[in-house]
């Protein structure tokens, strides 16, 4: 926990664990799969980019939006052991409060 608190997460032990659980199952024949879901402005998008954060770079893929049936047209993109994360898109073309 002390470095996510070092990257400026603090407060949210269990929802990082959880998250941080999901990202390291990459790794599983059967990975696990989190949402994160909570209301406008609690902090969802910095929960998510703190995970991330400790899952290299090459071993995640993020999306700003998407839908089911783009999955189909990734082409050669290979998805097996890597994080797929789709950012909320109403929280993604929101502009950045102070």
């Amino acid at each position: 926990m002390g470095d996510f608190e070092r990257c400026g997460v603090v407060g949210e032990q269990i929802n990082i664990l959880v998250g941080y659980l999901c990202a390291v199952s990459r790794k599983l024949d059967k990975p696990l799969a989190i949402v994160i879901q909570s209301t406008s402005a609690a902090g969802k998008s910095a929960l998510m980019e703190a995970v991330l954060a400790f899952v290299p770079e090459e071993q995640r893929i993020k999306y700003s939006a998407m839908t089911g049936q783009s999955l189909y047209y990734l082409g050669d993109c290979d998805l097996q052991h890597k994080v797929l994360a789709i950012v909320e898109e109403e929280g993604a073309n929101a502009p950045a409060t102070p």
